[in-house]
């Protein structure tokens, strides 16, 4: 009776050894294959962070004052859960530099307005994430193209 017992602890000790193998194994392997599923597949990376462009044009009379860009239908900037930054892209065939900033929805200046010149791009940390933001713009008259990533 005790001999047995102690195959039985023998197995249940070798069988806790393996678990403390191969659990911690899986988990690294399937979150391996979610990162790379996430950065390889296109539907799933538009799902989860999808890029955003829009067409901003600006009239001669008011290219002294202040627009907000709106991002199919809507002018807020939502951020996820998943990426707290954004990368701004000023597109090469735009007609000139652009002069951007951020402010919530009480109008107020989140982030410091900055320069996004032709063919650059900027990296936009938004430190709230519960907080909703617009973008506001302003440049001299011409059409510009700008992504949101």
């Amino acid at each position: 009776m005790v001999e047995e017992m102690g195959k039985e602890q023998r197995l249940n000790r070798k069988r806790k050894i393996a678990l403390r193998i191969i659990v911690p194994a899986f988990i690294a392997v399937l979150g391996l294959s979610l990162y790379l599923l996430y950065h390889n597949t296109e539907t799933v990376n538009q799902t989860i962070s999808p890029d955003q462009s829009t067409v901003l044009t600006v009239s001669q009379h008011a290219s002294a004052r202040w627009h907000t860009a709106s991002w199919n239908g809507s002018s807020l900037i939502r951020p996820s859960l998943l990426k707290s930054s954004y990368v701004l892209t000023n597109d090469d065939g735009s007609q000139g530099d652009i002069e951007i900033r951020l402010v919530n929805l009480n109008g107020k200046t989140v982030q410091a307005p900055f320069i996004l010149k032709a063919g650059k791009s900027h990296k936009v940390i938004l430190t709230n994430r519960n907080q909703q933001f617009k973008l506001q713009f302003k440049a001299r008259s011409g059409q510009y193209i700008i992504n949101l990533q």
